[in-house]
């Protein structure tokens, strides 16, 4: 397991919005279920975001990836952030 301390900064929706330009709430679900926003931490009632994963994201977005490549740039972040959990989960067991 790495040792060095990756970047756990968390960002609330209000934050989310203002870095993509987004107005409403409804649109933030929108880009969601277009899976061109990962899904959110879910911490009590509130959702949060990882800021690396909405940096790379917004840094891909100002690139001009397409719909397509986001959604496949989505998977790969869920996917890299599934298994930091599945590592923290089997480490917290040894």
């Amino acid at each position: 397991m790495n040792t060095q301390s990756p970047d756990f900064e968390l960002i609330d929706s209000r934050t989310i919005k203002k870095m993509f330009g987004i107005r409403s709430n409804d649109t933030l679900r929108k880009r969601r279920a277009r899976q061109l926003l990962p899904e959110p931490i879910i911490r009590g009632q509130k959702r949060f975001w990882p800021a690396l994963e909405c940096r790379v994201l917004l840094a891909a977005e100002i690139h001009g990836l397409s719909d397509g490549d986001m959604q496949k740039l989505v998977d790969e972040l869920m996917s890299n952030r599934a298994a930091v959990f599945q590592q923290l989960k089997e480490y917290t067991i040894h």
